[in-house]
């Protein structure tokens, strides 16, 4: 530096130190050799609150004040400076050394701020994807947790779906059963004392307990599956006068051990297009449910008419009724409502809940209209239907349907309970009866006997099912009739039975009169 740069300087040494003190951007320091501060201006004092030495990071206060001197400059460049607690910071720095004290100056320079402020600009960008990430994140987030709470009540809907089947099966279940071997239990213990009159009323109650226990389980079996979503709505053109006497004929001995009377009365005569599975669960659960709440030598009476353009089924009984709170929960969804019979008898309530939802699922309407000890009428609006003019049945028909010949039935069937009934029925009235426990075996058998007439395929079967030993059969005696049957009362073994090539179906247990009349149905 120039003497006259000297000169001009020292006229402006008080200004230079103001400005120098009160600086925000430019930082000066003044220590001795120990580190100990002894002068620092506001951008110092603001950078660096306390740890005046070691907040020299980078190279450190010990590093400054080993560099061999040759003058009082001792270092220029890039120095990180910071405090604790604080983000470091790069200054351009001179750090002198004079009279054992050392000088320490810096700030930032133009090239060192651009690069920052690019930083700067790159770092906002880089925060304002990240917001836009998180928007989405968020987003999806928010979604997740809608979709988990759909999961959750379905979760809860599956666990008061599993809680309720636990509680009809450790309670409901049990009790009929408990009956039914009590009075067996009783018959073997007493039955050389007891009268034949006594015989029949017991078995009475048994057949009465066994068909509730099967109503029970069919019903438990339905509504799980209306849980789920996996029951086949399969709607067919049926005759109503006709289903609605099946169920009754099913319901009968029920109805016997309290002697209740049925009376039908089909105004109006019709086609319906609905799942028949699906109606008889509907109308059997009704007329159960009315024997249930009527009382010893009541009436239940059953109508069929038009009425507003649908055809109507309204079930009557003469039993104790309900209040209008008590009847409307009857078909709630949100509380399994159930109450105890007439005759002590117990229930689980899923049937009145099937049948509402079995109904819906033909867009149709069930309500019950009751006051208390005046009964309850059940109501049931089906849209689908074709009048039709009533048309006599000849009842004596069926006797005539069987040459003097003896038909010859296979009855395929694995277990021998279910083969021993079937076969007592048939043989009973005349037939002559043969038997495979396989699937292999029913086709081997239908190969070397063509005295076959007619087959009872059991459709789960060891070995073969009488699905596949359907199709195989069929194929070297296509003209021989096959009736499907399984004790799984499900729409779908129904059809698929029908489709692989099955003329007909039937639900196990079967009834005496529902087994011979659909044999000498297709014996024609």
């Amino acid at each position: 530096m120039t003497s006259l740069n000297k000169n001009i300087l020292s006229e402006w040494t008080s200004e230079i130190e103001a400005a120098l003190k009160s600086s925000l951007s430019q930082y000066c320091a003044i220590f001795n050799l120990k580190g100990n501060l002894l002068f620092s201006n506001e951008a110092f004092n603001d950078l660096v609150k306390d740890n005046h030495r070691d907040s020299f990071k980078n190279p450190t206060f010990n590093s400054l004040i080993s560099i061999e001197q040759h003058e009082s400059l001792i270092f220029q460049g890039y120095l990180t400076i910071g405090d604790s607690g604080k983000n470091d910071i790069s200054l351009f720095a001179h750090v002198f050394r004079k009279n054992e004290k050392i000088l320490f100056l810096g700030g930032l320079d133009s090239p060192q701020i651009l690069r920052q402020n690019s930083q700067l600009a790159e770092l906002n960008s880089e925060i304002n994807k990240l917001q836009r990430e998180l928007v989405k994140k968020t987003v999806s987030l928010e979604h997740a947790l809608d979709q988990l709470g759909i999961a959750n009540q379905e979760l809860k809907k599956e666990q008061m779906t599993r809680d309720k089947l636990y509680s009809v099966i450790a309670h409901d279940l049990r009790s009929p059963l408990n009956t039914i071997i009590g009075f067996i239990t009783l018959m073997k213990d007493t039955f050389q004392e007891i009268s034949v009159e006594e015989i029949e009323n017991y078995l009475d109650i048994i057949n009465s307990s066994t068909n509730k226990t099967l109503g029970l389980l069919d019903n438990l079996l339905n509504w799980t599956k209306t849980q789920t979503g996996q029951i086949i709505f399969n709607p067919q053109k049926v005759d109503l006068t006709e289903i609605i006497n099946e169920i009754i004929d099913i319901a009968l001995p029920t109805a016997k051990v309290k002697n209740i009377n049925f009376r039908f009365k089909p105004v109006h005569e019709a086609d319906v297009l609905v799942d028949p599975e699906m109606f008889k669960v509907i109308l059997r659960n009704i007329f159960y449910n009315a024997i249930k709440f009527t009382h010893l030598n009541g009436e239940i009476e059953v109508i069929s008419q038009i009425v507003e353009d649908n055809i109507q089924i309204s079930i009557r009984d003469s039993g104790v009724g309900m209040d209008k709170t008590t009847c409307d929960k009857l078909f709630s969804s949100d509380e399994t409502f159930t109450t105890t019979g007439t005759g002590g008898e117990k229930g689980s309530g899923l049937g009145l809940l099937v049948s509402k939802e079995f109904v819906n699922r033909h867009n149709g309407k069930i309500w019950a209209e009751s006051g208390e000890g005046v009964g309850t009428t059940f109501f049931i609006r089906l849209k689908e239907f074709s009048p039709k003019s009533k048309q006599l049945v000849n009842t004596s028909q069926s006797d005539n349907l069987k040459s003097n010949s003896s038909p010859t039935i296979l009855i395929a069937e694995d277990d021998e309970i279910g083969f021993n009934y079937l076969k007592s029925v048939l043989e009973s009235d005349g037939y002559t009866i043969l038997r495979a426990k396989n699937g292999t075996e029913v086709i081997t058998i239908c190969k070397t006997n063509p005295e076959i007439d007619l087959v009872l395929m059991d459709i789960l079967m060891p070995k073969v099912d009488g699905y596949e030993a359907t199709r195989e059969i069929l194929k070297f005696r296509p003209e021989l009739p096959i009736i499907g049957q399984s004790s799984l009362n499900f729409a779908e073994n129904r059809e698929k039975a029908i489709k692989t090539g099955c003329i007909d179906f039937f639900v196990k247990p079967v009834s005496k009169n529902d087994l011979l009349s659909i044999v000498e149905k297709h014996l024609k």
